[in-house]
């Protein structure tokens, strides 16, 4: 797990690597995005030396999950948590 960052302000939350593949993880608190969100997540795509290292963004917020844009997807955080079962 990483963190990125470049000299003009572009950032990305999280790098997330296994064998060599790379997934841009940006999160936002608000439950509406905007492929302005996952300007951050361009942007490490544009400096990525090995382009095809990159498997996709994901842009995680407080709404529903839908395609962002080509490669970008925004999901709901709790798709990471559990529901809990009642027993």
């Amino acid at each position: 797990m990483h963190y990125w960052r470049d000299r003009a302000g572009h950032e990305v939350d999280f790098i997330l690597e296994e064998a060599g593949k790379l997934v841009a993880l940006e999160i936002k608190a608000g439950s509406q995005v905007t492929s302005s969100d996952a300007s951050g997540i361009r942007a490490f795509l544009e400096d990525l030396k090995r382009k095809a290292a990159f498997v996709r963004g994901v842009v995680l917020h407080g709404g529903k999950a839908r395609p962002l844009e080509e490669g970008v997807l925004a999901l709901p955080w709790g798709w990471m948590v559990p529901k809990s079962r009642s027993k």
